[in-house]
């Protein structure tokens, strides 16, 4: 397993290098069912008391997982029960159950409906209500029935028996997932008052002479910096931009939020070696985050240097699922390798000589999507959540995380500094929305929250077009669509 003896070890090395360079049914289940609350299905679907079962089992009811309007059986159980897993990766929905390991075999439970063995596609197209019951038997003792196969735990469901369907009108289906607001992209531009002072400017150097005025009264302001150096971008002036960047690196060289910030504006004029150096920082300062790494990778891939690109994204990749799941902040793991696969895949699609022999088989995958969009952001206890819309308004959001026409949204990431990521192979021509719901108190100390939105258009493709736009939000909550992209 990668330790965090590796990650530092990783970090000393690039330091050196630096110093020297849902569910599409259109039915509503119905069904009278009477309860029996004191019998539990087991295997086969036999009914035993649970007073004469020994085995650890969980009993999730037809209420419990109808209670949160999930959209399906997979949102609806998770976190009802302890030690359960549900991953998507590229061979499948597959789930584990937390003490269940195997060093010579695959550790996914058996999952049986209605008796009858099941795989995790399936699982994931049920609807709630069709649902009687879920049990979830942990341990071996499902072998007796399934065999080997049932080693690492058994889900067993229960659907409800005699369903009738009854058909809905469209409208009632889409209440769950259809955009209905307006499609209004929000400019949004930071309104502090010091910005009054740079309208009279009519040139960089007579926006840097209000810099030099300005600074000692904002010197313990990180928005200010921020804000100002976010402005001198629309001059195209490299010099005084690179004066400010310095200025800010000297008085602020520990401000991890407002050197990402830098950063991400940096990226989004292309001036990608200065990013590179900034990054370099971020990840002295924070060598425990998978993102410090992440952000200095993807600079190393637009320097052309992409071995050390590959070299380190695939430092963050875990050799095996069990070292995933017995990770902590699982969502955030499993989000990470899902997205850090795609982008390690896209450099080896790129750069026929790459040394890969450091890189798990498990790996590999198709990274070409006609559109990829993702968010990141630069303060750590934020909490954003990506949201697209696309050209039927069917929306793509965290407890809705896959549309009819194939858009796929990674697991929601909170605690973090991202990364959300959504995904489509094959796009349906038209208009896409970014919609960003947000929730981020800022002190008026701290550096305000920027927003890192990448879209990528034919991506892994020979045709990739990529484009960074960089936000800043100026409220604590809100919920605003900040970018359309057409397709």
């Amino acid at each position: 397993m990668k330790t965090i003896i590796q990650i530092f070890l990783i970090c000393a090395v690039f330091q050196l290098q630096a110093q020297s360079d849902k569910n599409n049914d259109n039915t509503i289940l119905t069904q009278n069912v009477d309860e029996e609350d004191e019998l539990v299905v087991t295997a086969l679907g036999l009914k035993r008391d649970k007073d004469a079962i020994s085995s650890a089992y969980t009993v999730v009811d037809s209420e419990a997982l109808v209670k949160a309007n999930n959209p399906n059986i997979i949102e609806s159980l998770s976190g009802k029960v302890s030690g359960l897993q549900i991953v998507r990766s590229s061979s499948g929905l597959k789930v584990y159950l937390r003490g269940s390991r195997s060093l010579l075999s695959d550790n996914a439970a058996l999952i049986v409906i209605d008796g009858v063995i099941s795989n995790g596609s399936f699982l994931e197209a049920l609807n709630p209500n069709s649902i009687k019951s879920v049990n979830v038997i942990k341990g071996a003792n499902g072998a007796a029935l399934y065999g080997s196969d049932a080693s690492n735990g058994v889900l067993v469901i229960t659907t409800k028996g005699g369903i009738k369907k009854k058909k809905i009108e469209p409208k009632a289906l889409n209440k769950l997932k259809v955009y209905s607001g307006s499609l209004k992209v929000k400019n949004i531009k930071s309104n502090a008052s010091y910005m009054r002072a740079y309208s009279s400017a009519t040139s960089a150097q007579e926006a840097y002479d209000i810099f030099l005025n300005q600074r000692v009264m904002h010197q313990d302001d990180p928005a200010y910096y921020a804000d100002v150096f976010s402005y001198f971008f629309k001059w195209n002036a490299k010099n005084q931009t690179k004066a400010i960047l310095n200025y800010i690196l000297q008085v602020e060289p520990d401000n991890v939020e407002l050197l990402k910030a830098l950063a991400y504006k940096l990226e989004e004029a292309k001036e990608y070696d200065l990013a590179s150096s900034v990054y370099l920082n971020v990840l002295k300062l924070r060598p425990e985050d998978s993102q410090s790494f992440r952000d200095l990778a993807l600079m190393y891939a637009e320097t052309n240097k992409p071995q050390r690109a590959f070299d380190l994204l695939n430092s963050l990749l875990f050799d095996n699922l069990d070292e995933t799941l017995s990770s902590p902040a699982t969502n955030e793991v499993i989000s990470m390798q899902q997205i850090v696969r795609k982008e390690v895949n896209n450099i080896l699609q790129k750069n026929s000589g790459i040394n890969k022999k450091a890189m798990n088989n498990s790996h590999s995958e198709n990274a070409k999507y006609d559109l990829r969009i993702v968010l990141d952001w630069n303060r750590e206890n934020a909490d954003l959540d990506l949201q697209v819309i696309d050209p039927l308004l069917e929306m793509c959001f965290y407890s809705y995380p896959k549309t009819q026409i194939g858009g796929t949204l990674t697991l929601d990431v909170q605690g973090t500094f991202g990364p959300e990521e959504f995904t489509l192979r094959n796009a349906k021509v038209g208009d896409y929305y970014i919609k960003v719901n947000y929730d981020n108190a800022v002190d008026k100390n701290e550096a305000p929250t920027f927003l890192k939105v990448s879209t990528f258009k034919n991506y892994g493709k020979p045709n990739e077009m990529k484009d960074v736009k960089v936000i800043r939000l100026n409220k604590n909550k809100g919920d605003d669509i900040i970018a359309k992209i057409k397709v």
